[in-house]
């Protein structure tokens, strides 16, 4: 009896139990998504489990492109936190990948590891993603209400309206800032507004008396940003 609870469990060697080690992995396929072309990265963690009862040696491991040959370069895939060689019974190891695309276009690769798993030595690991292309272009802001060289009431809320076009984001994953610049009261903030699917904007708010200029600011995903003001007269009350 005294032997067999030994056997059961020996934490100092990693040993469980007498089942042979298991290599078990997140999932088969790992999808980096949309990343900009030679201006972005992105990085995924997950941990390779030993579910048997034996420690698990890491034999050998390795990325390559699909159909390459073993030790072929993987180009846009990166192994950047290696996994540990040896993981005990139940235990875990951290893997870190980086998907850094340098053309656009949809790019794979396979994460090849061989191991003493008895039942599966060679496993592999799917890495999938797409480069896109930098967005050149800056959002366009057009102000519709109020009209340059309008005349607003003091005593009411002025209409503000944009249209807003964009060929890298969808107008709906934007808002449109605005601002208003007085002689008096420096530059503040108005509202904020969404932009609907048909790319308008619109908010009401207070206009500060006198000579203003109106300003409707947008900035897409990529960082760049477009704007567009008027110039209006709001009356004292």
């Amino acid at each position: 009896m005294f032997l067999l609870a030994l056997l059961a469990c020996q934490p100092d060697e990693g040993i469980c139990s007498d089942a042979a080690p298991e290599l078990a992995l997140p999932a088969e396929l790992i999808d980096f998504g949309e990343v900009s072309a030679s201006s972005q990265s992105v990085t995924a963690r997950f941990s390779l489990m030993n579910t048997g009862g034996e420690p698990l040696e890491i034999e050998d491991f390795g990325l390559r492109t699909v159909g390459g040959e073993p030790g072929e370069a993987a180009g846009d895939f990166t192994l950047t936190a290696p996994p540990s060689l040896s993981i005990h019974c139940d235990g875990e190891s951290a893997l870190g990948l980086t998907f850094s695309p340098e053309s656009a276009g949809e790019h794979a690769a396979l994460l090849s590891m061989t191991s003493n798993d008895p039942d599966q030595p060679l496993v592999e690991l799917t890495l999938l993603g797409v480069g896109v292309e930098d967005c050149a272009e800056a959002p366009v802001v057009s102000i519709t209400a109020p009209v340059d060289g309008a005349v607003v009431a003091a005593e009411a809320e002025a209409r503000l309206q944009a249209s807003v076009s964009d060929d890298c984001d969808p107008p709906q994953s934007m808002t449109v800032v605005w601002y208003a610049t007085s002689a008096e009261g420096g530059r503040v903030y108005l509202d904020n507004s969404a932009i609907d699917s048909a790319g308008v904007a619109e908010a009401w708010s207070w206009l500060p008396a006198g000579e203003v200029s109106v300003e409707a600011q947008v900035v897409d995903s990529w960082g760049m940003s477009g704007a567009d003001s008027v110039e209006v007269t709001v009356l004292s009350e």
